[in-house]
């Protein structure tokens, strides 16, 4: 699971990584960089349905995301303390 109180950026946070995805996908030779991305959102969503508190490997992956993939916007939506709907 992912606490409470970052439930909503961490799904915020996910959405990102899937635009970054997406992105990726439009560019010519990413097929390896794309399957890279979309198998670390495959962990992350896996991490909101653990019954442990998985809060901190999920931000750490996002951290890895934003570094190999240069999206720092994804952690950024992650930390962030303003509600996530407004940014």
């Amino acid at each position: 699971m992912i606490s409470p109180e970052k439930n909503k950026n961490a799904t915020y946070a996910l959405h990102g990584v899937l635009i970054k995805a997406r992105s990726l996908a439009y560019q010519p030779g990413s097929d390896r960089e794309v399957a890279s991305i979309l198998d670390r959102a495959e962990v992350l969503t896996k991490l909101f349905g653990s019954e442990s508190d998985e809060t901190a490997a999920f931000r750490k992956i996002l951290e890895n995301v934003a570094k190999s993939h240069q999206c720092n916007f994804v952690l950024e939506r992650f930390d962030t303390d303003k509600p996530w709907d407004s940014i």
